[in-house]
C-alpha cells in the first residue's frame, strides 16, 4: 500500500509522482480541510 496525492483536472484524478499501474484499485479520500494527518490507525 501507498500514498499519494492528486487533483481532479477536468473530471479525472491526476496522482502526482510515479504513475499506478493500469487496473489498480484505489480509494480516494476527499477531504474539506486544506490540510490533514494521517497516523497508523487510519
Amino acid at each position: 500500500m501507498r500514498i499519494t496525492k492528486g487533483e481532479v483536472v477536468g473530471g479525472q484524478v491526476v496522482v502526482e509522482g510515479e504513475p499506478l499501474d493500469e487496473g489498480s484499485t484505489v480509494t480516494v479520500l476527499v477531504s474539506d480541510e486544506s490540510t490533514f494527518t494521517l497516523n497508523a490507525e487510519c
